[in-house]
């Protein structure tokens, strides 16, 4: 469960009951993860708004991505664990 907001997107994990709050750069993260993009679109998208190159983009996206997994709020598809 997740809720946009102006400063960023709040996750849920229903199941512990724990929240997250990501900021503008996670929001990013979280709404192209919602899409179902790769890393690497993500990290475009990342460098296209903020000035972050791509190495360092797509480091913060996989963190970003497997500290979510590891949290329980997302489950990896097939493949990508």
């Amino acid at each position: 469960m997740w809720k946009s907001l102006p400063e960023g997107v709040v996750l849920l994990n229903v199941e512990t009951g724990e929240h997250y709050q990501l900021n503008e750069t996670g929001m990013v993260v979280w709404s192209g993860i919602v899409q179902g993009r790769p890393i690497e679109a993500i990290a475009a998208d990342l460098c296209r708004e903020y000035d972050v190159n791509q190495p360092t983009a797509r480091h913060d996206v996989k963190h970003v991505v497997d500290y979510l997994i590891a949290e329980g709020c997302l489950v990896p598809s097939e493949g990508e664990e």
